[in-house]
Protein backbone atom coordinates (compact mmCIF):
# COMPACT_ATOMS: atom_id res chain seq x y z
CA UNK A 1 0.00 0.00 0.00
CA UNK A 2 2.57 2.51 0.99
CA UNK A 3 4.35 1.56 -2.09
CA UNK A 4 1.55 2.30 -4.14
CA UNK A 5 1.11 5.86 -2.13
CA UNK A 6 4.54 6.69 -3.12
CA UNK A 7 4.62 5.71 -6.96
CA UNK A 8 1.03 7.44 -7.05
CA UNK A 9 3.05 10.72 -5.52
CA UNK A 10 6.01 10.86 -7.64
CA UNK A 11 3.73 10.33 -10.74
CA UNK A 12 1.69 13.17 -9.51
CA UNK A 13 5.18 15.33 -9.54
CA UNK A 14 6.26 13.88 -12.73
CA UNK A 15 2.64 15.13 -14.47
CA UNK A 16 3.01 18.21 -12.40
CA UNK A 17 6.40 19.41 -13.59
CA UNK A 18 5.55 18.49 -17.41
CA UNK A 19 2.34 20.45 -16.84
CA UNK A 20 4.55 23.33 -15.55
CA UNK A 21 7.21 22.65 -18.20
CA UNK A 22 4.29 22.70 -20.63
CA UNK A 23 3.20 25.85 -19.74
CA UNK A 24 6.35 27.97 -19.60
CA UNK A 25 7.18 26.70 -23.38
CA UNK A 26 3.89 27.58 -24.46
CA UNK A 27 4.36 31.44 -22.42
CA UNK A 28 7.71 32.04 -24.24
CA UNK A 29 6.39 30.50 -27.78
CA UNK A 30 3.54 32.78 -27.46
CA UNK A 31 5.77 36.40 -26.59
CA UNK A 32 8.21 35.05 -29.27
CA UNK A 33 5.70 34.75 -32.03
CA UNK A 34 4.20 38.03 -30.79
CA UNK A 35 7.14 39.62 -31.24
CA UNK A 36 8.97 37.90 -34.28
CA UNK A 37 8.05 40.40 -36.36
CA UNK A 38 8.95 43.37 -34.11
CA UNK A 39 12.05 42.09 -33.76
CA UNK A 40 12.79 41.49 -37.46
CA UNK A 41 11.70 45.24 -38.09
CA UNK A 42 13.84 46.72 -35.60
CA UNK A 43 16.76 44.45 -37.21
CA UNK A 44 16.05 45.84 -40.67
CA UNK A 45 15.40 49.48 -39.28
CA UNK A 46 19.07 48.91 -37.70
CA UNK A 47 20.64 47.64 -40.61
CA UNK A 48 19.60 50.49 -42.85
CA UNK A 49 20.76 52.93 -40.15
CA UNK A 50 23.98 51.55 -40.28
CA UNK A 51 24.24 50.83 -44.00
CA UNK A 52 23.77 55.00 -44.21
CA UNK A 53 26.32 55.83 -41.89
CA UNK A 54 29.06 53.85 -43.56
CA UNK A 55 27.57 55.94 -46.95
CA UNK A 56 28.25 58.76 -44.60
CA UNK A 57 24.54 60.27 -45.38
CA UNK A 58 22.42 61.85 -42.69
CA UNK A 59 20.27 59.17 -41.04
CA UNK A 60 16.80 60.00 -39.85
CA UNK A 61 15.25 59.76 -36.57
CA UNK A 62 11.76 58.69 -38.22
CA UNK A 63 11.25 55.35 -40.18
CA UNK A 64 9.00 57.26 -42.59
CA UNK A 65 11.74 59.51 -44.13
CA UNK A 66 14.25 56.38 -43.89
CA UNK A 67 11.75 54.53 -46.19
CA UNK A 68 11.90 57.45 -48.92
CA UNK A 69 15.53 57.54 -48.94
CA UNK A 70 16.14 53.41 -49.36
CA UNK A 71 12.95 54.47 -51.83
CA UNK A 72 14.69 56.98 -53.59
CA UNK A 73 18.17 56.93 -53.26
CA UNK A 74 19.23 53.32 -52.66
CA UNK A 75 19.88 50.28 -55.10
CA UNK A 76 20.38 46.98 -54.36
CA UNK A 77 22.47 44.91 -56.69
CA UNK A 78 22.85 41.27 -55.63
CA UNK A 79 24.52 40.02 -59.34
CA UNK A 80 27.53 40.32 -57.65
CA UNK A 81 28.57 36.47 -56.07
CA UNK A 82 28.50 36.24 -52.63
CA UNK A 83 28.40 39.77 -52.46
CA UNK A 84 25.51 42.68 -51.76
CA UNK A 85 26.16 46.17 -52.87
CA UNK A 86 24.42 49.08 -52.65
CA UNK A 87 24.67 52.05 -54.79
CA UNK A 88 23.55 55.45 -53.13
CA UNK A 89 22.64 58.43 -55.24
CA UNK A 90 21.80 62.05 -54.84
CA UNK A 91 18.47 62.86 -53.48
CA UNK A 92 18.08 65.39 -56.69
CA UNK A 93 19.09 65.46 -60.01
CA UNK A 94 22.29 67.69 -60.57
CA UNK A 95 21.69 67.78 -64.61
CA UNK A 96 17.58 68.51 -64.77
CA UNK A 97 17.88 68.39 -68.52
CA UNK A 98 18.91 64.35 -68.57
CA UNK A 99 17.68 63.73 -64.89
CA UNK A 100 20.83 62.05 -63.68
CA UNK A 101 21.51 61.58 -60.36
CA UNK A 102 24.99 61.96 -59.10
CA UNK A 103 26.71 58.69 -57.45
CA UNK A 104 27.50 59.50 -53.94
CA UNK A 105 28.98 55.98 -53.26
CA UNK A 106 28.62 52.28 -53.15
CA UNK A 107 28.51 50.28 -49.50
CA UNK A 108 29.38 46.60 -49.46
CA UNK A 109 28.71 43.97 -47.56
CA UNK A 110 31.70 42.42 -45.60
CA UNK A 111 32.34 39.69 -43.87
CA UNK A 112 36.20 39.16 -41.71
CA UNK A 113 37.19 36.61 -39.09
CA UNK A 114 37.21 37.92 -35.22
CA UNK A 115 38.98 36.47 -32.34
CA UNK A 116 35.73 34.52 -31.35
CA UNK A 117 33.69 34.55 -34.73
CA UNK A 118 32.37 36.43 -37.72
CA UNK A 119 32.54 40.06 -37.91
CA UNK A 120 30.27 41.83 -40.02
CA UNK A 121 30.09 45.08 -41.52
CA UNK A 122 28.53 47.88 -44.28
CA UNK A 123 31.20 49.20 -45.90
CA UNK A 124 31.58 52.73 -47.54
CA UNK A 125 33.65 53.01 -50.55
CA UNK A 126 33.79 56.35 -52.61
CA UNK A 127 32.21 56.71 -55.95
CA UNK A 128 36.08 56.10 -57.73
CA UNK A 129 36.19 52.65 -56.08
CA UNK A 130 39.55 53.99 -54.51
CA UNK A 131 38.71 54.93 -50.98
CA UNK A 132 36.59 54.23 -48.22
CA UNK A 133 34.20 56.41 -46.72
CA UNK A 134 33.01 54.68 -43.33
CA UNK A 135 32.62 51.32 -41.45
CA UNK A 136 29.34 50.61 -39.55
CA UNK A 137 29.95 47.46 -38.20
CA UNK A 138 26.91 45.38 -37.40
CA UNK A 139 27.45 41.84 -36.07
CA UNK A 140 30.18 40.15 -34.17
CA UNK A 141 31.15 38.36 -31.21
CA UNK A 142 34.40 40.04 -29.75
CA UNK A 143 35.45 40.45 -26.25
CA UNK A 144 33.73 42.89 -24.42
CA UNK A 145 36.47 46.17 -23.27
CA UNK A 146 38.40 44.49 -26.06
CA UNK A 147 37.78 43.56 -29.38
CA UNK A 148 33.89 44.72 -28.79
CA UNK A 149 34.71 48.19 -29.00
CA UNK A 150 34.73 47.71 -33.03
CA UNK A 151 31.29 49.00 -33.22
CA UNK A 152 32.53 52.35 -31.38
CA UNK A 153 31.15 55.03 -33.66
CA UNK A 154 34.89 56.60 -33.62
CA UNK A 155 36.47 53.69 -34.78
CA UNK A 156 34.00 52.92 -38.47
CA UNK A 157 34.51 57.18 -39.01
CA UNK A 158 38.21 57.11 -38.65
CA UNK A 159 38.27 55.27 -42.37
CA UNK A 160 37.03 58.27 -44.45
CA UNK A 161 39.16 58.85 -47.12
CA UNK A 162 41.68 56.07 -46.26
CA UNK A 163 42.81 53.60 -48.93
CA UNK A 164 44.27 50.00 -49.89
CA UNK A 165 46.73 48.16 -48.26
CA UNK A 166 45.48 49.33 -44.98
CA UNK A 167 47.73 49.33 -42.12
CA UNK A 168 47.03 49.11 -37.97
CA UNK A 169 48.70 51.71 -35.80
CA UNK A 170 48.82 51.62 -32.45
CA UNK A 171 45.40 53.36 -30.59
CA UNK A 172 45.26 57.24 -30.51
CA UNK A 173 47.72 57.61 -33.08
CA UNK A 174 45.37 59.39 -35.16
CA UNK A 175 47.68 59.24 -38.54
CA UNK A 176 47.61 61.26 -41.55
CA UNK A 177 48.84 58.75 -44.08
CA UNK A 178 45.66 56.99 -46.14
CA UNK A 179 46.87 53.54 -45.87
CA UNK A 180 47.10 54.02 -41.77
CA UNK A 181 44.51 53.08 -39.23
CA UNK A 182 44.01 53.28 -35.47
CA UNK A 183 43.70 49.61 -34.16
CA UNK A 184 42.36 48.98 -30.32
CA UNK A 185 44.74 48.42 -27.50
CA UNK A 186 44.82 44.94 -26.78
CA UNK A 187 42.59 43.52 -29.92
CA UNK A 188 45.18 42.50 -32.33
CA UNK A 189 43.07 39.42 -34.10
CA UNK A 190 39.79 41.49 -34.21
CA UNK A 191 41.69 44.30 -35.85
CA UNK A 192 43.61 42.24 -38.39
CA UNK A 193 40.01 40.59 -39.58
CA UNK A 194 38.86 43.88 -39.69
CA UNK A 195 41.85 44.87 -41.55
CA UNK A 196 41.37 41.96 -43.77
CA UNK A 197 38.06 42.02 -44.55
CA UNK A 198 38.37 45.97 -45.73
CA UNK A 199 41.49 45.37 -47.96
CA UNK A 200 39.48 42.15 -49.80
CA UNK A 201 36.35 45.15 -50.32
CA UNK A 202 38.82 48.12 -51.86
CA UNK A 203 40.13 45.01 -53.95
CA UNK A 204 37.36 44.03 -55.22
CA UNK A 205 35.19 46.97 -55.73
CA UNK A 206 36.10 48.14 -59.15
CA UNK A 207 35.49 44.83 -61.11
CA UNK A 208 32.63 44.20 -58.35
CA UNK A 209 31.21 47.72 -59.52
CA UNK A 210 32.46 46.99 -63.34
CA UNK A 211 30.07 43.92 -63.35
CA UNK A 212 27.19 45.72 -61.75
CA UNK A 213 26.35 48.75 -64.13
CA UNK A 214 26.41 46.17 -67.32
CA UNK A 215 22.97 45.55 -66.21
CA UNK A 216 22.00 48.84 -64.84
CA UNK A 217 22.74 51.75 -67.84
CA UNK A 218 21.80 54.45 -65.49
CA UNK A 219 24.15 53.24 -62.64
CA UNK A 220 26.43 53.06 -65.60
CA UNK A 221 25.65 56.92 -66.68
CA UNK A 222 26.10 58.57 -63.22
CA UNK A 223 29.75 56.59 -62.46
CA UNK A 224 30.64 57.34 -66.17
CA UNK A 225 29.75 60.87 -65.50
CA UNK A 226 31.66 61.24 -62.19
CA UNK A 227 34.71 59.39 -63.87
CA UNK A 228 34.98 62.04 -66.38
CA UNK A 229 34.10 64.90 -64.30
CA UNK A 230 37.01 63.61 -61.71
CA UNK A 231 39.08 63.09 -64.72
CA UNK A 232 38.49 66.62 -66.28
CA UNK A 233 39.43 68.21 -62.29
CA UNK A 234 42.57 66.48 -61.74
CA UNK A 235 43.53 67.76 -65.22
CA UNK A 236 42.56 71.26 -64.34
CA UNK A 237 44.24 70.83 -60.93
CA UNK A 238 47.69 69.66 -62.78
CA UNK A 239 47.55 72.51 -64.89
CA UNK A 240 46.99 74.86 -62.20
CA UNK A 241 50.43 73.73 -60.79
CA UNK A 242 52.79 74.06 -63.55
CA UNK A 243 54.84 76.97 -63.02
Amino acid sequence: MKFATKRAERLYTILFMFLISLFCISILTAVYLASRERIRNNETLASKRALLTAARMPVPDDLRTLDEIFKNQVSEYTNVPGSRIFAVRQGASSDPASGRRRILGFVFEGRGTGLWGEIRAWVGVSPDRKQLMAVAITAHSETPGLGARIDEPWFGRQFSGKASPLVARPEKTRSAIQTEFDGITGATATIEGVRGMLNSILSNAPAAVNLIIRFDADLSNAVSMHDSNAAALTALQAKEAQP
